[in-house]
This record gives structure tokens, sequence and C-alpha cells, in this order.
């Protein structure tokens, strides 16, 4: 009886079957399950030595395996001179087989059919040699074949007109014979029967992608994975599962109906008298391949089900440095392999449900999936995105730069990190309003300009600031003097931030300039100095021989308005040689004090 499924068919490896829903798996992919009646034919009663098996068909009181080197081996009852369970000698490159009632009909990688067993309605005497079939099927005494070119042949027992196809039949992909009905299925997804006349399938049905025969009625798989029965419902056979759906495919048996689901498992309903119905409970990581039933027992083939996720890596965002997670949950299978990629290149060592990257850097930025595998094949996750987000730094700090009074000086600061950067220079660490660009410009400096320069870049990650980049105002006595005065522009330029000006031929602006001698010092020697403060010396020689020094304490709030301070002994005082002068600040807005040599009016 055909209990096979083409759409499901796989590599099994062995066969141990007991009365009751007993199972036996000599590889990891496939096992066998049978339930029902066994005694006293000894239908379940499987050889020892089977071998490989690809699928096992159940008849009346016999049994039919096909074998993966394309030879056939059945067991059961032999009925004595029938031969049933006598397998013709030399018979090989099988690719098909059905179990009948008491025969079996096999069909060979060149499309040509065998049969054998009992002859009573001539259906092996009658089946079609030198002739070549894309499918076949046998029912109880009669059997059905179609050629490539859609139509079908019939033979065998006629008695309810089971063998007589409907004239002009044509366009069909699938056929399947039961007890005193044959079924034909058209390309348009239309069913035609012919046979006892209650079991035929009824008006108007149509988008049927599978067809099973039973001995009392019939099933039809529509396109949308729901169940259509018909014929007479003998134990309910006909009341198909009240929301049944999602079904893959089906078979008719005698009086038992069963359908398979996407996810593997098996609905049965119908003649439940044998517990034909009472479907084994499959162990963890198996799922129902397909089914055959004969007359009062069952063969079913699990499989080892391929590996399937019911909990897919999610996408982790993180900020360069930490920790990065993904993982999965398999939930149908034993012991599988995981074997994680980025970018669909393996990671070394990223072969465990879940992987860590313990500090995550910009590079590892990707999407991440895992292949899990076990004996019956693979699945891929679906795509987990890693984001590393990097914190604002600096990849190439300002340098210092030298620059004559009056020019122009540039920083330049490079920073990398994640999104949008943003920049502000600071100088001697306090802010510059509106320096908020890459490179600082500055131009006409001058001595106050001189200072450590940074820039703090900052992005919604963290921010980081740069070493400090030095400018260094200069003077160049050698640059030109264009107003004739003797003194160069450059100091001009350097000396005017102090509020001096030295082109005023005055006994005052002299002394202020000779005040800035420890500024000078760099540039101007004491005898180039002396060189240029015509008038009286600072230096005064007395009546007596004596030397005599005038200084003048002065003290301003912007560097720019000088005012002298009144001195009185007190505030003077000598130790190791250093003149001392203490004094209270006028006021607190007093920033600044200079000691100025002042000559003598």
């Amino acid at each position: 009886m055909r209990g096979r499924w083409s759409s499901a068919r796989g590599s099994l490896v062995g066969l141990v079957l007991a009365m009751v829903a007993c199972a036996s798996s000599l590889t990891a992919q496939s096992y066998v399950y049978g339930w029902g009646t066994n005694s006293p034919e000894g239908r379940l009663t499987t050889p020892a030595d089977l071998g490989e098996v690809i699928e096992v068909d159940a008849g009346f009181n016999h049994s039919v395996a096909l074998l993966v080197d394309g030879t056939v081996r059945a067991w059961g009852n032999n009925n004595g001179a029938e031969g049933i369970t006598q397998v013709p000698t030399g018979l090989a490159n099988v690719v098909d087989i059905d179990a009948g009632f008491a025969w079996t009909l096999v069909r060979r990688s060149n499309g040509t059919l065998m049969a054998w067993g009992a002859n009573d309605s001539q259906q092996i005497t009658q089946t079609p040699t030198g002739q070549s079939f894309v499918a076949s099927s046998a029912g109880n005494m009669h059997g059905a074949a179609l050629r490539s070119d859609g139509t079908v042949v019939c033979w065998g027992r006629n008695d309810y007109g089971q063998t007589t196809v409907p004239a002009g039949l044509s366009g069909v992909i699938a056929i399947s014979a039961s007890g005193h009905n044959t079924l034909a299925l058209k390309a348009d997804g239309t069913v035609v029967g012919w046979g006892v006349a209650s079991r035929r399938p009824p008006a108007g049905l149509t988008s049927i992608t599978k067809i099973a025969s039973g001995d009392w009625f019939a099933l039809g798989l529509r396109a949308n994975g729901t169940v259509v029965a018909w014929g007479e419902n003998l134990n309910g056979v006909t009341d198909v599962p009240v929301g049944l759906g999602d079904v893959v495919n089906i078979f008719a048996a005698r009086g038992t109906a069963f359908a398979l689901k996407s996810d593997g498992s098996l609905v049965a309903w119908g003649d439940n008298s044998k517990g034909l119905c009472s479907i084994p409970t499959l162990p963890f990581g198996q799922k129902w391949n397909s089914i055959s039933q004969g007359w009062e027992h069952v063969y079913g083939v699990a499989k080892l089900a391929p590996p399937t996720i019911s909990s897919q890596p999610n996408s982790v965002t993180v900020l360069r440095g930490q920790s990065a997670t993904f993982s999965l949950i398999v939930s149908n299978t034993l012991e599988p392999s995981y074997q994680w990629h980025r970018e669909g290149i393996p990671i070394l060592g990223g072969t465990t449900a879940t992987f860590t990257i313990s500090s995550a850097q910009a590079s590892d930025a990707g999407n991440y999936t895992c292949v899990v595998t076990n004996a019956a094949g693979s699945v891929t996750s679906s795509a987990a995105t890693l984001t590393v987000n990097v914190p604002a730094s600096v990849l190439v700090p300002p340098s210092s730069v030298s620059v004559n009074a009056g020019g122009s000086a540039t920083f330049g600061v490079t920073a990398t990190g994640t999104a949008t950067i943003t920049y502000q220079w600071q100088k001697n660490g306090e802010t510059l309003v509106g320096a908020t660009g890459s490179t600082l410009s500055l131009t006409d400096v001058r001595y106050l300009n001189e200072a450590d320069y940074t820039c703090v870049v900052t992005n919604t990650y963290g921010s980081a600031t740069s070493t400090a980049a030095t400018l260094t105002v200069t003077v160049n006595p050698a640059s030109p003097d264009t107003d004739g005065d003797g003194l160069s522009d450059s100091l001009e330029t350097y000396l005017s931030v102090f509020g001096l000006d030295p082109a005023k031929n005055s006994t005052k602006e002299w002394a202020r300039l000779l005040a800035m001698i420890p500024d000078l010092g760099a540039y101007y020697t004491s005898d180039q100095m002396r060189a240029l403060a015509p008038g009286q010396p600072v230096l005064q020689r007395t009546a007596g021989g004596n030397f005599q020094l005038g200084m003048t304490l002065l003290e301003s709030t912007n560097l720019s308005t000088w005012t002298e301070r009144t001195l009185v002994p007190s505030n003077v005082s000598v130790n190791n040689g250093k003149i001392l002068i203490e004094f209270p600040p006028l006021n607190n807005s007093t920033q600044f004090y200079r000691l100025q040599a002042q000559p003598t009016p």
C-alpha cells in the first residue's frame, strides 16, 4: 500500500521493527518505526541484515524495502506458491516500490516495470513490459502507470471499473491506485477518478497539488496546505481534523488517513482498531519523513531534523573597547556544531552558540552570521550587525610654531571617531571663543599671543584633548627699518603690545624701552641696547665717584596704561645682594607690575 511520499525521500540505514511503536537507527540521519499487528505473518519483523534502506512500503501481510544500491528486500507472509516475499533474482536499478494487497510493483531507473506475488487478477501477468513510465502505483489487485506524455495505463482487476481509464485523459502529473479506485492529478490542479462511484472526487475540486487514494476514501492536498477528503466516511476517515493546515503531504490507506506537516509532525485520523492512528512520539531532534500503511500495520520513517534556529542573533552596538556578544538558540536537534562568520568569512574559534569579542574595535564592525550543522544538514542564521562607535580622538596633534611679530601662525589637528566631530581650541587651557574648526589661524601676532595651544575634539561618544603646541613670537633685528628710526619694524611690532613706541624720541619712552631689557635679552645684547639709547644713561656717577641707579615701580591693569607707585624707604631692603621691594596693591584690578630703570631727567 502506497505509504511513501516522493517529495520526502531520504537515505535510511538499517531497520528494526517491533509490534508496537519500536524503532532502531543505524545512522545519525534516519530512523524507522513500526506499529500495529505483527502476528502471525511477521510483517513487522525486519531482516537483521537488511542494510541501507531508501524506503519501506507496507502491503496486506508483507513489507518491502528499497535499498540504496537499487535492490529490493521483502518479508512477512509469503503465502506459499504465490511468492509474495520472494524478490526476483537479479532485480536491480529499482527507483520506486509499491506493495499491493498481496503483490509488489517496482519501477526501474529506465522506467520499465516488474511485478511479483499473487496473480489472481492477472495484475502480475498484465503488467506492461517494454515501455517506459515516470510513475507507478499498486492497488489491491490492479496497477496504474503514468507515461511521460501525461497519459495513464491501468491493468488487473476491473470489477468496479478501476482499470478503465477515462477516454482522452491527458495532462496527468500524478496517479494513486487503491482497493477499487484510481485517481489522476492533472497539471491544472483538478482530479479525475474512476472505479467505485462513491469514491470519485467531488465536482469543482481545484488547486490540488497531491492526491492519495484509500480503500474507501481519498484525500487531496490543496495549494494552501489544507486537506480535503471524500468517499465513504467509515470511522470518520473523511472528517478532516478542524484547523488542520500547513500540510505538505498526505497518505490514504485502507481506512486511515495521514497528513505530514511542514514542521515534520504527523497527524492521523480514521480507523484505529489496530492502533494505526497511535503515532509514536519521536525522540528529540527527529521529524517524520514518510509513512506507509498495510492492512494492520504501519511503517513510519523519521529523519534527524536539520537544525532550526528558534532565536536569531541580535545586532549589537558598543563603544570601542567594550565587549560584544552574539548568540542564538537551536531548539530541535542534538549536538549541533556552530561556525560563526564575519562578512561570510569563518571566524577562528567561533564554534559555539555564543560568540564574544572581548574588546571590539572599529575593524570588527560588520555583519555576523552563524552556520549551524548536524548530520541532516545545516542552516545559516540571519545576519546580526556589529556597530562599533569610536569616541573622538586626536590622530595628528598640532605642531609648535615660531613666527616673527606681526606675522601669521596656523595650527591644525587631525581627529578620528564615529559620526560628526566638533573642535574647540584653547589657549593655555582657556576656551577661545569662535575657534571651532580643525585649524586655528592667528594673524598679526603679538607677544600676548605667545601661549600653549590645544584642541579638544568631541563626538557623541567621547572627547580628547590634543598635546600642546607652543606659539613663540620672535623679533628679528635684521628686518627692515621702514621708518628709519634705527629700530627694526619687527622689534617695534613686538614692543607695541606693551604700549612702547621707541620711535618717539623722548626720555620717558626710552626709559620704558630700557625697562623691557629682560624681554629683549634673547635678541639684543647690552652693548646693542646702549647703542640704541641716546640721552643720559641709567647709571649716574656721583660726585664722590660712586654709581647711582634710578628705578621706578609701575603697575597696570591692561599692559597699556602704566601708573607709577610711590615708594618709601620701608618698602626697600637688600638681601644677599638683591634689592627687595615689598608693597601692597592699590586695588584688586591691578594685574601687572614692572620695575623700570629710570635715567636722571
